[in-house]
This record gives C-alpha cells, structure tokens and sequence, in this order.
C-alpha cells in the first residue's frame, strides 16, 4: 500500500528541483563566461541530456539499496557547486578572458566537466526508480515519472522567477543542495533508524562550512588572473565584471569585452562613418546597444538634437554610470528594452540609426541582421537618413565562410536600401541609406572638423585602398540567400565561420549525431523509439518555439521562464492523466493502442503548427504559441507511462532503457535543433523533421501490433 508521507516522495521530487536548478545554473554560467552563442547552449544540453541518459543506462547494473541512495543524495548536493568552481577555474584554460574559444576544446572540456553530475543523477533516478517499484510494485514507472516532474516543475518555477532576481548562479546552488541533503537524512532515518545518517551529515556540514568561505566572490577572482576585479554582478539578461589592469578599465558582459579606458579606434569606426555622411545639422540619432564602448562621445562630437539609446539590461546601465563610461549630456536618452522592440513602437523618424551589436552568433542577435529588421530600420528613417552597423572584417584575406557570411548580410540589406556602401577593416562597415553615399570620409570628417584619434585622413587613406575596397567588393558580389526571421542563415554562417578559425568542420560533427540519431532509431525497439523520438521532437519544438516568441516579443527574460515552466507543467499533467489511464488493470496491448494514437496526434500536432508557421501569420500570437507548448508537453508526459506499461522488460531494466532512450532523444534533438535544423534549414525544416521522426516511431508501433 502507498504510503503517503514516504520519504521516497520526497527523495525523488527533490531531485527534480535539483537537477532543474543545477541545469540552468551550469548552463547560464557557461552562456556567461562563453559570449553566449546558441552553439555553446546547443552543445551543453545535448551534453547534459547525453550523460543523464547514460547514467539512466548504467543504473541498471546497480544493485538497489538504500544506502547507496542516501550516499548518493548527499553527493548530489555538493556536486553542483564543484562543478561551478571547476568551470571558472579552467575558463582560462580554455579560453583567456575575452579571447575566442577554442570550440575543439570546448568540446573536448564540456564534456568532461559535467559527467560526474549527470551520470550520477542519472542513475540515482534509476536507482530510486527501481527501490520505488520494489516497494511499490502495483504503482507503476508512470508515478516516479509523474514525482520527477512535479520536481522540475518547483525548480524551473523558483529559479525562473525567484532566485534570478534575488541571489547569483553559485549562491543558488545551495538550495538544492540543502533540499538534497535534507532527503537524504530523511530517507536515512526512515529506513535505518538513523544507522545511515553519517553521509548527508557530513554533506550539511560541508555546506555549512562553504556558506562561510564566500566561495563566489573568489572563484570571480580565478576568471581575470592577471587583473583586479573592481566590479561584478548579475541580471536576468547575463553576468558583467570590470577590471583593472594597470591604468586600463575594462568592462567584460558576459564573456564579451565591451569596454576598454584605452580602445577608441573601434568607437570611432563605428560611428563616423556613418555620421560623417549627414549633411544637416541638428540630426536625431538612434543608438542600438553600444553606448557603455564610447559610441556616445563620438556622437556628441557633432551636431545633434537628440540621442536615443536603446540598452536590454538595466545593470549594465547602472555599472556604467558608477564607473564613468557614460556621458552626461541632456540630449542622450536612454531606453533600457530590447532594441527591436523599441525600434517597432517608436514614434519619431531618425536621421541616424546606429545599431552596434555583436555578429550573429546567436539567434537573438541574428534577429538585427534580417530583412524584416532591415525594413523596421528603413521605416524608422528619414528620406535622407543613414543607417549603419558592422561584421568582421579582414585586411586582405576574406576565408570562404567570411565571404559567404558578408555576402548574406549585403543581399539581405539590399532588399531595404537602394543605396550602400562597405568600408574594410578589421570591421567591415557596412553603410545603407535612401539616398547615395559616399566613401570619402576622409574629406567629409576635414569638412565637418570632426577630430579623431584614429580616425582621419592619414589612418583612412592606408585602410581604404584601391585594392582592399576592390577585394571587399568581389566578396559582397554574387548571389546569395537572404536572412530571414524564420530562417536564420547569418547566424549559422557566424558559426562556421567561429569553426574556421580552428580548423574544425560543423559537417562533420552535424553528421555524427545524425548518424547516431538515425542509427538509435531503427536499432530501438517500438516503445523505446517512440520516447526516443518523443525527447527529439519535444526540445525541437520547445525550441522553435521559444524562438518564434522572441522575433515577436524580443528577449523578455520572463516569458522564457513561463515558456520552461509551462513545458515542465505540461509533462506533469500528461503524466498524471496516463497515470490514472493505467491504474485499471489493462492488457498491453490496449497501452501500445494508447501509444499509437498518442503518435498520430503527435505527427497531426508537427503538421498543424508547420502549416500555421510556414503560410499564416497567426504565430505572432503568444496565446497561441503557449497552447502548443502546454499540447505538446502534455503528449510527452503521457507517453513515459504508457511506454512503461507496454515494455514488456523487467521492472528495473526497463525503467533504465526509457529513461535512456528519453534522455537520449532529446539529447541529440537539442544538439541538432539548436545548431542545424533551425539555423541552416529554417523553423520549418526543423518542424517536418520532428514530424517525420514520429512517422518513422508510430510505423515501427503500428507493425509491432
């Protein structure tokens, strides 16, 4: 008989909060200190999901016994912030503080980084699985599944919108880690009478000892070795530090070096070219991002009514303002939104739109470099306005994957702007207006008595040669895709041009874990294919979705975390509704029918929403987007129990193979998804993969019947 007050309950709810809060912790650290491109959150949660998955697999050949649970337990507790420290402490391996990561030994690194979490969490899900069914044989797999959500549940929802505003990435790690201890100590005196206590006293202890060291502030330390950090701090929207190095101010956000007391030559570039095209005096400016680099001071050197200056996160604001990096001037505006967001209910046209943003290396920045961004930039201009923004750029070698990135961009702009101009560099500039511009910039800055550091006669008559403007020429020539919102190709152009620099194809990787994925398919059994393509398709479409509610709303922090949570609570309901389905005594093969239909309406949901995102406009609205999240988490959470009911393996065996195939699935579908699905093919392709993985799964049902 069920005994409600079983502290089994409570082991395995906790560690679902656990894992929860621990996987978006480790995650958000590494998106900070890695310039947070969707590659490096692609390859973390496929990593995650990967090993969870294989210590769901090697659980099975562990003998259950409580003790082992409540050693484990109190391991789970203290791994997470081990973990933690362990990554800054090597961030300067792989990468020095501002530098560009090495993605081949990234790959190597991430990996084994997170291994000891996730197999161990992995198979102690497993582990109280099995303790769990042989207690409670007559219960079923579905109700741990159905526990294991209500924890993920809690944890999405209390880092989401609780510890993110109140306390840091580390300082969050000891709730669960308390919560972890506290059930191991409460399974330990249930079971043993306190014989087995010693584990989870020992892991209190221990954190009790590290709530003392201030282990946060001094692993912040490891990150910047040979500078003083003077600052830092946390936002919903990432991490910033400034250091000092000498006489030199740096301010770092999120990996990205964005300022520096020494750097003008890039603030000049990124302003005067642009503004040195304006002939009126007088001109309203638009500054997107940028402001904290020095872009503001180049501005103020002209005549100017008014500046608007668009920043997401207020902190960055804040930081500035404390450390001087921000002029006080009555003309300049500032708008702490995102900045696409702002350009789309601005009232007012502009004489200059400045956007300095980093490449396209993720899909949220991706979202400033398409042609419906390019139009809202056209719309918000004046007849005579100029708009202007930067790539990478090169002296005199343009590698293929620069070309092709460059090239995308000037076509996508040329669907806007009559009129464009490319200046080279270290940046390429690119310059677009209604109207003709010019490449003297020279005679314009003379003209204007406009006085740089950098930036004058002698400096541009050495950079913009005959030559080089020839060759960025040939570069921009030639046909090429357009970016669009919903196929975001600049974005996965910047990936393989990060690749390029270390001499490591995508291709290759990509078709690795398309192999694997294809190869796991058809070597599964039925109900095991079925979880397998559920886990693919289920982080395939969470992902679109995800994404779709950004080129709508832009970055809002707190819909990501409605969006996750619902998911999360999607699960729980499904699990629970086919928990109350297999409660009646019924045959197998009534669950594998259950299966099938589940399928069909699978493979019926991944043809609607590719129909309503491919030929309507009707995805623009939130409602409806969460309707598809809250559906499809719903069919995912029913199909675990039921898969478990039709295995025919034995109690532990199974639980470890779905839980497997589970993590694997989605393992691999986050990876793919995330890095080649939507950005190389597009939303759609992405929707009709999902879709026709569930095709394949409910066939192989279907002929196993």
């Amino acid at each position: 008989m069920l005994k409600k007050h079983d502290p089994l309950f409570f082991a395995i709810t906790m560690l679902g909060i656990s894992s929860v809060i621990t996987q978006i912790s480790i995650t958000r650290e590494l998106l900070n200190l890695f310039e947070g491109s969707e590659f490096v959150l692609g390859i973390t949660l496929s990593c995650w999901l990967l090993l969870t998955g294989l210590g769901a697999w090697l659980g099975r050949f562990v003998k259950p016994h409580i003790r082992l649970l409540t050693g484990a337990l109190s391991l789970v507790a203290l791994l997470p912030m081990g973990h933690l420290l362990l990554i800054r402490s090597l961030r300067n391996v792989i990468a020095v503080a501002g530098g560009a990561v090495d993605l081949r030994v990234l790959l190597t690194w991430l990996p084994l980084l997170l291994i000891p979490y996730c197999v161990l969490s992995g198979g102690l899900l497993t582990l109280a699985t099995m303790l769990f069914e042989r207690k409670y044989p007559d219960i079923g797999l579905g109700r741990v599944y159905f526990l294991d959500n209500i924890g993920d549940i809690l944890g999405g929802a209390l880092f989401s919108f609780v510890l993110i505003y109140v306390t840091t990435t580390f300082n969050a790690l000891w709730i669960p880690a308390a919560l972890n201890a506290i059930a191991g100590l409460w399974v330990a005196v249930h079971a043993s009478g306190g014989k087995l206590i010693a584990a989870p006293i020992a892991a209190g202890l221990v954190l009790i000892a590290g709530a003392f060291l201030n282990l946060d502030d001094r692993s912040r330390s490891w990150l910047f070795p040979a500078q003083k950090v003077i600052a830092w701090g946390e936002s919903p929207y990432g991490a910033y530090a400034v250091t000092r190095d000498a006489e030199q101010v740096n301010l770092y956000e999120n990996g990205i070096p964005l300022h520096s007391s020494t750097n003008v030559l890039e603030a000049e570039e990124t302003v005067h070219f642009a503004m040195a095209q304006f002939r009126a005096s007088q001109a309203k400016v638009l500054l997107l991002s940028g402001g904290v680099t020095g872009s503001l001071e180049q501005i103020l050197k002209y005549s100017v009514s008014r500046i608007d200056y668009v920043e997401l996160d207020p902190e960055l604001i804040q930081v500035a303002r404390r450390f001087n990096l921000l002029p006080d001037d009555r003309k300049i505006n500032i708008h702490t939104q995102d900045a696409r967001k702002f350009l789309a209910s601005a009232a007012q046209e502009y004489d200059v739109i400045l956007a300095d943003l980093p490449p396209p290396s993720n899909v949220q920045i991706n979202r400033f470099y398409t042609r419906e961004f390019f139009d809202l930039v056209r719309a918000r201009l004046t007849p005579h306005g100029v708009f202007s923004f930067s790539l990478p750029g090169a002296e005199n070698y343009y590698d293929a994957s620069l070309s092709r990135l460059l090239r995308t961009t000037w076509a996508t702009l040329k669907t806007a702007f009559e009129h464009l101009a490319a200046f080279p560099g270290s940046q390429t500039i690119f310059v677009a207006s209604p109207r003709k511009v010019t490449k003297d910039i020279a005679r314009r800055l003379e003209y204007l008595q406009i006085d740089n550091a950098y930036l004058n006669r002698y400096y541009l008559s050495a950079r913009l040669t005959e030559d080089r403007l020839e060759l960025l020429q040939q570069q921009l020539s030639g046909d090429a895709e357009i970016n669009r919102d919903l196929h975001p190709i600049a974005f996965r152009q910047q990936v393989a041009y990060l690749f390029s620099h270390f001499n490591l194809n995508i291709n290759w990787l990509l078709a690795a874990f398309g192999i694997a994925a294809l190869c796991c398919i058809f070597a599964y059994r039925p109900t095991e294919t079925v979880l397998l393509t559920t886990g693919f398709g289920s982080v395939s479409i969470e992902l679109v979705i995800l994404m779709l509610i950004q080129i709508h709303s832009g970055y809002v922090y707190l819909k990501f975390g409605l969006t996750i949570t619902l998911f999360m609570t999607g699960l729980a309901v499904g699990s629970f509704g086919a928990n109350r389905f297999v409660a009646q005594e019924r045959g197998k093969s009534v669950y594998r029918s259950a299966l099938l239909v589940l399928e069909g309406i699978s493979v019926a949901g991944c043809g609607a929403l590719l129909l309503i995102v491919g030929h309507t406009q009707i995805w623009r609205s939130e409602l409806l987007l969460y309707i598809c999240v809250g559906a499809s988490a719903v069919l995912t959470g029913a199909q675990f129990p039921l898969a478990g009911q039709a295995s025919t393996d034995a109690q532990g065996t199974r639980a470890s193979k779905l839980y497997t195939a589970d993590f694997l699935g989605s393992g691999l579908g986050s990876f793919l998804a995330a890095i080649l699905l939507i950005p190389a093919l597009g939303v759609a392709a992405a929707l009709a993969v999902a879709g026709g993985l569930k095709t394949v799964s409910m066939t192989k049902l279907w002929i196993s019947k």
